[in-house]
């Protein structure tokens, strides 16, 4: 039996079935490959192809890269194939290669699926309609505790807002160019206080994601700096449209129900028991009191955003250590709920680090720091990666030291061929 003419070629036989072959490096594509599946299951190459002409027209064979690398077809000599002289096979790509005798010419079986954990390059390849892109921006940095005498209000550092995430589908981008991928990094937290009578210190904002200037999230916001008898706020939560300010979150700035955010609006911290929530931007951070009976605040958390980290845990008045507050999670639209706070007293321990995103989604918030009475308060969590904001560290009486805060969860980019 010989396929119709023009669709696999004129003298190109149908097989009774379909050769697998598997590969992890380059070995040159010859004629003797003729109605193989070629499967790339591990490893970035180069991989290379006879010439077109010892092919002849009609010549065909299947490639699939099934691993985790990015392959690069590169015909022979000045041959092109699909017009170009190279191009990139993602992971979760399968494509249809033709011979004409002149050059090598593919279509797409199934459509590509690329995550981005560190800054690089996408060069689209040829043969999709559109190219689905979803950016996450890195989670702030949590603040550290304060150190203080006895007697005073100690509030422990604010826990970091989480990085936003934006979404869109392009059409029209050119095959064969290259943009530019941009991770933000995740916030350091501030550094622990090991001298008495001395404030906190910030943590840093996450950093933006970024698809070529086509595509930003913003991070989410630094937790603040413990202080003595004053209330210290988390950082507002990243916005599709501009990084948090303080502890307000990111534009676009639409708000209800007081600091919780709808559309792409990075949430508000505005005290230690209202960090807001968000929809596509980030939780806001849960903040810590100096005043007796409170407890570091609940990190805000997001539908589809990254979620906040929580409050450090405080020493009030009379000199009660408290714990941490609750880092926010992913997937909805009330505070706290994910990684515990830290437990505070005389053998304080550390909030708990957030959980990582699973299928594609962003990361949790980590946990606020124990306060302490001796030794060192308990640092905050590390956010979850992608977005997760930071927790708090814990705040210490003098003698003893303040609790670090927590480092932002990174930021991630996502890129896929629609057919």
């Amino acid at each position: 039996m010989t396929l119709p003419r023009g669709f696999y070629g004129p003298t190109t036989p149908l097989p009774s079935s379909i050769k697998r072959q598997t590969r992890t490096s380059n070995i040159q594509i010859g004629p003797i490959d003729a109605t193989t599946l070629i499967d790339i299951t591990a490893g970035t190459f180069s991989q290379t192809f006879a010439s077109a002409s010892e092919f002849g027209s009609g010549w065909w064979c299947y490639i699939r890269n099934s691993g985790t690398g990015e392959i690069t077809l590169d015909p022979n000599a000045s041959e092109t194939i699909d017009g170009l002289t190279t191009f990139i096979m993602y992971q979760g790509e399968t494509r249809f290669i033709q011979s004409d005798g002149t050059n090598l010419n593919s279509f797409v079986i199934t459509p590509f699926f690329n995550t981005y954990t560190a800054s690089g390059t996408f060069t689209q390849p040829p043969g999709y309609k559109s190219t689905w892109v979803k950016v996450i921006g890195a989670g702030g940095g949590g603040g550290s505790g304060c150190v203080n005498a006895a007697g005073q209000g100690r509030s422990g550092g604010g826990g970091a807002g989480g990085g936003a995430v934006a979404s869109n589908v392009f059409v029209g981008l050119t095959a064969g160019t290259g943009y530019t991928i941009t991770i933000g990094a995740g916030g350091t937290g501030g550094a622990s206080v090991t001298a008495d009578t001395t404030d906190g210190n910030v943590g840093i904002i996450g950093g933006n994601s970024s698809f070529s200037t086509l595509l930003t999230a913003y991070g989410g916001g630094l937790g603040g700096a413990g202080q003595v008898g004053n209330t210290v706020l988390g950082g507002g939560g990243g916005g599709t449209g501009g990084a948090p300010s303080s502890n307000n979150g990111g534009a676009p700035a639409s708000t209800f129900t007081g600091n919780d955010a709808l559309s792409g609006g990075g949430a508000d911290s505005d005290d230690i028991l209202t960090a807001g929530n968000g929809e596509y931007g980030g939780g806001a951070g849960g903040g810590s009191s100096g005043a007796d009976g409170s407890v570091g605040g609940n990190g805000g958390s997001s539908i589809y955003g990254a979620a906040a980290g929580g409050g450090g845990g405080n020493v009030g008045t009379s000199n009660t250590y408290r714990n941490g507050g609750v880092g926010g999670i992913n997937g909805a639209y009330t505070r706290g709920g994910g990684a515990a706070g830290g437990t505070g007293g005389a053998s304080p321990t550390a909030g708990t680090v957030g959980t990582a995103g699973a299928n594609g989604r962003c990361g949790t918030g980590g946990g606020g720091g124990g306060s302490a009475s001796a030794g060192t308060a308990g640092a905050g969590g590390i956010g979850g990666a992608p977005g997760g904001g930071a927790g708090g560290g814990g705040a210490a009486v003098n003698g003893a030291d303040s609790g670090a805060g927590g480092v932002g969860g990174r930021g991630e980019v996502q890129v896929g061929g629609v057919m």
